[in-house]
């Protein structure tokens, strides 16, 4: 599915997708597949985006034992970051075709690590690329905001959820819709937090303790 689609952005345009009778983008908001897309065009190859994504989600274990190492010391901080690398539920993520969804986790890991030392702007990068990833990827950058927020860094965190509601809006009222066939943006999986994507960005802004619930 991943790879027809971004063969089709590689050669310019989206291809409808013939696996899912649809085109990919009307149900998820893929959009770091623009970026890749360059990628796949230089070297157009399955197996190129199976590497990548073993790459990136290695790469999770730096801020993983940066973040450690702070607290343990370097000997249990490589513990740590061995242990997840060999965590069964990573590598099932890895095997299991390539999803770009999995590039979160790194992200993610990278995004805390730069609110604990305080390198704002490549937080803001972080929680962008987060948000960019999915639709409700977004969420999950919000969530990073909230930390922030908790970690007493209110600027910066209502900063981050702010960016995030902006791409989580993007996403669901602009990207998804202009592909889909019923020009609108299913709700459905998003729980309690509400009906629509205006519902959902108000959740995230007045009641952002509401995500844990649903998550």
């Amino acid at each position: 599915i991943f790879d027809q689609t971004l063969w089709g952005l590689a050669n310019g345009g989206v291809l409808f997708s013939t696996v899912v009778g649809d085109y990919l983008f009307a149900h998820h908001s893929f959009f770091l597949f623009y970026p890749l897309a360059a990628i796949y065009e230089a070297v157009p190859s399955v197996e190129l985006l199976l590497v990548l994504q073993s790459v990136v989600l290695g790469l999770g274990a730096l801020p993983l034992y940066w973040l450690a190492k702070d607290k343990l010391g370097r000997g249990l901080a490589a513990t740590v970051a061995i242990l997840y690398l060999l965590y069964p539920a990573l590598n099932y993520i890895n095997l299991e075709d390539f999803h770009i969804e999995t590039f979160a986790v790194t992200a993610v890991l990278f995004s805390l690590y730069f609110i604990e030392r305080r390198k704002h702007l490549l937080f803001f990068l972080m929680v962008g690329v987060t948000a960019l990833i999915k639709e409700d990827a977004a969420l999950t950058a919000a969530a990073i905001g909230l930390y922030a927020v908790l970690k007493r860094r209110l600027r910066i965190g209502m900063a981050a959820i702010i960016i995030a509601a902006a791409i989580f809006l993007i996403a669901t009222k602009l990207f998804i819709p202009y592909f889909s066939q019923a020009g609108s943006f299913e709700t459905g999986g998003f729980g309690k937090l509400g009906n629509t994507p205006a519902d959902i960005v108000r959740s995230l802004v007045t009641n952002p303790l509401g995500i844990a619930a649903v998550l």
